[in-house]
């Protein structure tokens, strides 16, 4: 059990209404990432998206400075699942990105995400889902009153099962892993390769076009300019020898924020589903103790139970003692006169 909740929540004062309202936050930010998500997937603009990121980013700040409170206060048990929903996401993905933005440096790769720069920096973006690890904090202080010896192995589990998730998304983004962002990659550089080796302008010009390129350039010669303001996620550029290709980004943006709203509708759903069956047991087990009270006649076979003890206790403690036999005692045992 969190000690300053435990206290906070004891005396029903301001410091439980902080906790309430903290937990509901928590819900909230893991709400706004399942809309970003959903924008990404229904194809919205860049910008859109990009306010969506800002407030995950207020949301992180938060969160990080009530962990940096809870650890100076030496919590036990240490809030892990704090530190692990906020801090890091706030230095690994909201931090370049706000520096960035305040900069107006559209091209950095935390603005135009880390899935589309070069690896390892892909593997970053995958830390922005320990968000969603929020989720489970207002039904962690029941779990934790309830924690049993089982329960402990399930919550051990489950950690390990993170972990093992969180690290085989870092190598995928990573490209450490086959994956969709090291297909995407593949294709892309593939594309490049093949039109580099087309000398002539006007065949590179139709074979670029087929490929879907947004533009060309070829040895500093614009062979397809941009007709359209681009977003700083909606291409590629990829290059091969003297040729530089912007190729768009749409279909996969899209699908990884399917990914995205999936994983974030799934940790609600789990959250959901711990929180009803929490509540079951705790109301079977408290139904179960109120049953034994009041059943018919408990109380008086309870008495009866602690008479007979007392009475057997007594006649243990009452019989005579045992003292070593005198020469009549042994004469008469063995038969002897």
């Amino acid at each position: 059990m969190e000690r300053v909740s435990e206290k906070s929540e004891g005396r029903g004062g301001f410091g439980a209404t902080i906790k309430r309202t903290l937990d509901t936050l928590a819900v909230i930010s893991v709400l706004a990432v399942l809309t970003g998500a959903a924008l990404t997937a229904a194809g919205v603009s860049w910008r859109a998206r990009a306010y969506v990121s800002i407030v995950s980013t207020l949301f992180d700040v938060i969160f990080a400075y009530e962990f940096i409170a809870r650890s100076a206060t030496r919590e036990r048990p240490f809030p892990w699942l704090y530190g692990l929903s906020s801090v890091l996401p706030l230095l690994a993905v909201s931090g370049p990105f706000i520096a960035g933005w305040l900069m107006a440096d559209v091209s950095a790769t935390a603005v135009r995400g880390f899935w589309l720069g070069p690896a390892p920096l892909g593997g970053l973006s995958t830390l922005a889902a320990l968000r969603l690890l929020r989720v489970i904090r207002p039904f962690q202080g029941n779990y934790e009153r309830n924690l049993s010896s089982k329960d402990s192995a399930r919550k051990l589990a489950a950690s390990i099962g993170l972990a093992v998730v969180l690290v085989g998304s870092l190598a995928s983004d990573a490209f450490l892993l086959p994956s969709m962002a090291r297909a995407a990659a593949y294709n892309r550089n593939s594309t490049a390769s093949a039109l580099a080796a087309i000398d002539d302008m006007d065949d590179l010009k139709s074979a670029a076009s087929a490929a879907g390129a947004l533009a060309v350039r070829s040895g500093g010669v614009i062979v397809i300019p941009a007709t359209v303001q681009l977003s700083p996620s909606d291409y590629a550029r990829v290059s091969s020898g003297t040729l530089e290709l912007w190729l768009p980004t749409r279909d996969e943006r899209r699908a990884r924020g399917v990914l995205e709203a999936v994983a974030a509708l799934a940790s609600l759903a789990a959250a959901l589903a711990f929180a009803l069956a929490n509540s079951v047991n705790v109301n079977v087990s408290q139904g179960v103790q109120d049953g034994v009270r009041r059943a018919p006649g408990s109380q008086a076979t309870s008495r009866r139970l602690r008479s007979r003890y007392n009475k057997a206790e007594a006649s243990f403690h009452d019989r005579p003692k045992d003292v070593p036999a005198g020469t009549e005692e042994l004469a008469g045992i063995l038969g002897k006169r």
